[in-house]
């Protein structure tokens, strides 16, 4: 493990005596690639020593030396120096590019959490209070957030009014996740898990009383901010549904940025206070704006359950809007069915009439199980309990057109 040793005094040193114009040799990724460190480490040695000018793309693959030389140190002092060394080469990297689209920050300051035990808590908490004040955007990786979170959690909780600090902390780090959902997709669902994570760790401050009163004392900047605003009103949506803070909040938040999450939101809001009628127009323009096809069709169910039973038909074109969205959103059938039942005393049917309602309802929701068979059981029990409504003797053929908004011919 000796090779890897003096790799921290190279990056020095590269930049006082390097000479030439050079590039990295073309062994090295094939060295990394091989996971031949030892080689590796050698033509990255001789790469710091001799080039004098450097690019970040070139410099930026010597983090697989420095991490690969931690990996394998034999003992507790070695690796200690290797953890020294890859530090030393971020806050070289950052002094060479001061520009750069590399974690740096939020990566260095990551590794002393990782490595906690050769490092004071002070000493982390201060790497990370530069990174995420002064570097937001180098926290890509869920990991750096949640550790993040972690240190500013053991410091504030500690603290007799801790509280308002530990919201402020939630909804600083859920700006974040909500940023980067939208640049990095592909990490959304490590997001999710991120804020789920941190909404268990402050279950005893995330409460009616204390977000009601966060909500009211937030100050002009933040609620200028569209993504720490949209975090609080998720948060406001979940535990303070019926609070008019929320209406108040969630509308500033859609006019501050109209999307999908926000429009959505206000919606809810406005149901929430009574304003059924008005909350419609924006969760239609939520769903139109809506990319994610599984998200659009719950929330388009959701919408049709506040209109069940007040306007079926109303409740049925939101759940086809449903249906087109994702058809393996077994609960579109489910409440279909249901749509269809309660039409019959909205329009006034009686006899057979009412009898081809409740077979129409049964057909629907046997489809349930098509979509996802983990509903078959339920689709069947809700399917004979709508056939026991229907008197005509079993085996005679019956044809029925159903008028209302429904129009459609039954036969059974």
């Amino acid at each position: 493990m000796r090779v890897y040793w003096t790799l921290g005094m190279f990056i020095f040193c590269a930049v006082v005596f390097g000479q030439k114009d050079c590039t990295l040799s073309k062994d090295f990724d094939t060295a990394i690639s091989l996971k031949n460190f030892e080689e590796a480490s050698v033509l990255w040695k001789n790469y710091l020593a001799q080039c004098e000018s450097k690019t970040e793309a070139e410099y930026k693959k010597g983090e697989a030396i420095y991490t690969a030389a931690i990996e394998n140190a034999s003992d507790p002092k070695s690796k200690k120096n290797e953890v020294d060394a890859l530090l030393g080469y971020y806050n070289q990297y950052n002094a060479l590019f001061p520009k750069n689209g590399m974690e740096v920050f939020s990566k260095l300051a990551f590794v002393m959490y990782t490595y906690k035990d050769d490092f004071k808590t002070e000493q982390i908490k201060k790497a990370f209070d530069l990174a995420f004040q002064e570097k937001r955007e180098s926290f890509r990786e869920p990991s750096y957030l949640l550790a993040y979170f972690e240190v500013q959690y053991q410091n504030f909780h500690k603290e007799e009014n801790g509280e308002q600090k530990l919201l402020a902390l939630y909804f600083d780090v859920a700006a974040k996740c909500t940023v980067n959902r939208l640049k990095f997709q592909e990490f959304s669902s490590e997001y999710d898990a991120l804020l789920q994570t941190m909404q268990v760790r402050l279950k005893d401050q995330l409460n009616r009383m204390s977000l009601d009163a966060f909500a009211h004392k937030a100050d002009e900047k933040e609620l200028s901010n569209p993504f720490w605003i949209q975090g609080l009103v998720e948060a406001l949506a979940k535990f303070c549904e019926m609070d008019p803070i929320f209406l108040t909040r969630a509308e500033q938040s859609y006019q501050l940025e109209k999307n999908a999450a926000t429009a959505y939101y206000y919606a809810v809001a406005l149901k929430n206070q009574g304003s059924l009628d008005k909350a419609l127009a924006y969760f239609d323009e939520s769903l139109t704006l809506e990319k994610q096809n599984t998200l659009k069709s719950a929330r388009a169910c959701q919408v049709a359950m506040y209109l069940i039973g007040s306007d079926n038909k109303a409740a049925m074109n939101y759940l086809q809007k449903a249906q087109t969205a994702d058809p393996k959103n077994a609960k579109v059938s489910l409440l279909m069915g249901e749509v269809y039942v309660n039409a019959i005393k909205e329009c006034d049917l009686e006899g057979k009439s009412a009898e081809a309602v409740y077979i129409l309802a049964a057909k629907t929701v046997v489809k349930a199980a098509e979509a996802d068979k983990r509903y078959a059981a339920a689709a069947q029990k809700k399917a004979e309990e709508y056939r026991k409504k229907v008197t005509t003797p079993a085996g005679k053929k019956t044809s029925v057109a159903v008028g209302c908004w429904i129009n459609q011919t039954v036969n059974w």
